[in-house]
């Protein structure tokens, strides 16, 4: 589980998605949208940040309840949630 968190975790290198987590309702807005645009910028980023949350979440599901898959799963949720919005705009 940690190699696959450490492999979305690298996909925002250069992007501080922390800033989600204790952000106001609009600066949570902005770090999502922005983390979107990250992420579409990378090559062929859309396509690879699928699989990568897609294992993790896998991992994750495995892992719980363990004190790792604890400490993580705000960020899972929110890799997953960022996936959703990829998938809902290439449906679109």
């Amino acid at each position: 589980m940690k190699d696959k968190y450490s492999v979305v975790q690298d996909m925002y290198h250069g992007y501080d998605y922390r800033k989600y987590f204790n952000g106001t309702p609009s600066e949570k807005t902005e770090v999502f949208s922005g983390a979107l645009e990250h992420i579409f910028g990378l090559d062929d980023g859309k396509k690879r940040y699928v699989k990568a949350v897609n294992e993790l979440g896998y991992a994750f599901s495995i892992a719980m309840p363990s004190d790792e898959a604890e400490d993580i799963r705000d960020d899972v949720g929110l890799f997953q949630g960022i996936k959703a919005a990829i998938m809902k705009f290439e449906t679109s």
